[in-house]
């Protein structure tokens, strides 16, 4: 009886093309899936200080919709999968003035960074007493 001969690439030869187009097309396909951008930034007060637990939200003019977002400990926040558009970015924290950037352009694939400084916010207010 004759040995079987093997024919074709060996096993290794196999996987390492294999791996070699998935390396080349992977890369392909997603950039062809981004449609979206996102915005990130971080939150200071006047003195440098960073502000955590400020609520964001970005407000598309054109649609209308809004996703939000809360400052980490490091002042820091992200707002993914934005579609592209104009947008509206509103800063809130209790204490401090709202703030505000108008026009900020988000296109596929961008990463729009934005420092926001919110200023302390006076606290105006009256007492009436009235005494019988």
């Amino acid at each position: 009886m004759r040995t079987p001969v093997r024919c074709g690439f060996p096993r290794i030869h196999s996987f390492a093309v294999s791996f070699i187009l998935t390396l080349l097309i992977v890369p392909t396909v997603l950039a062809q899936s981004q449609t979206t951008g996102q915005i990130e930034g971080t939150v200071k007060d006047p003195t440098g200080a960073l502000v955590s637990g400020a609520s964001v939200e970005a407000k598309n003019v054109d649609t209308g919709t809004t996703r939000s977002a809360t400052t980490n400990d490091a002042g820091r926040f992200t707002i993914i999968s934005l579609l592209p558009g104009n947008y509206s970015i509103t800063v809130t924290k209790q204490g401090f003035e709202t703030g505000k950037a108008e026009n900020t352009a988000v296109t596929v694939g961008s990463n729009q960074q934005i420092t926001f400084e919110l200023k302390v916010s006076g606290v105006a207010g009256s007492v009436t007493v009235t005494a019988e």
